[in-house]
């Protein structure tokens, strides 16, 4: 779920910062620049973990400020397929459901990775799984273990690229798009075990009586 990835970066440190001491100064140039970022085929940057080394100190010509060479290495998240995860059900649509990890909310379950016999009720725009004994729905607010389907990574599109596939948009219609989630994690409730942890909490409850 979590590693490090190793990064080399020639970081500049504003003239503000020069009073403080240079790792620190250092830390908060890296923290703006990464910290709750997607790095494209990497993952989302939870945390710098280190600064392993620092060289330089270079002031260019009419700059007054320094730059150096910084190796450091960042807490990175991306879930491998297959993995297990919990979070919270925050939304729902005729598309499948969404989940927040609390620190990341770009979690989808599509419909077609939910329990054989989950249908949609678009009335109460609620989903709910028609088990043997009982209808289980897929309430707000609830639980849920998953499985991880897939990690998806996506380009934010230029307004080039959104003419060429709308053609006769403007630039007005380009900013009224919604902003393109960078990562996306695809899961699946299909399996035992898996969707609301609070069904399998009442079947073992039951069980034991």
């Amino acid at each position: 779920m979590f590693r490090l990835v190793a990064v080399q970066e020639n970081v500049r440190i504003k003239p503000a910062d020069l009073g403080r001491p240079l790792v620190e100064a250092v830390l908060a140039e890296l923290d703006e620049s990464y910290l709750d970022k997607v790095i494209a085929d990497v993952g989302l940057v939870v945390a710098t973990y280190d600064v392993q080394e620092i060289t330089g100190g270079i002031l260019h010509h009419s700059e007054g400020a320094p730059h150096y060479e910084v190796k450091f290495r960042l807490l990175i998240f991306r879930p491998q397929e297959t993995e297990l995860l919990k979070g919270k059900l925050i939304q729902s649509d005729e598309h499948g459901v969404y989940i927040s990890l609390g620190f990341f909310s770009d979690v989808m379950i599509p419909f077609e990775y939910m329990q054989t016999g989950t249908i949609y009720n678009q009335k109460d725009n609620i989903w709910c799984w028609q088990a043997k004994d009982a209808n289980l729905q897929l309430d707000m607010g609830e639980e849920v273990l998953f499985r991880v389907q897939d990690v998806t990574f996506h380009k934010q599109p230029t307004l080039a690229e959104f003419k060429a596939a709308n053609p006769g948009a403007d630039e007005q219609d380009f900013k009224k798009q919604p902003p393109v989630p960078p990562m996306v994690i695809n899961g699946s409730f299909n399996d035992a075990g898996l969707g609301l942890v609070q069904w399998w909490s009442e079947e073992e409850a039951e069980q034991d009586e």
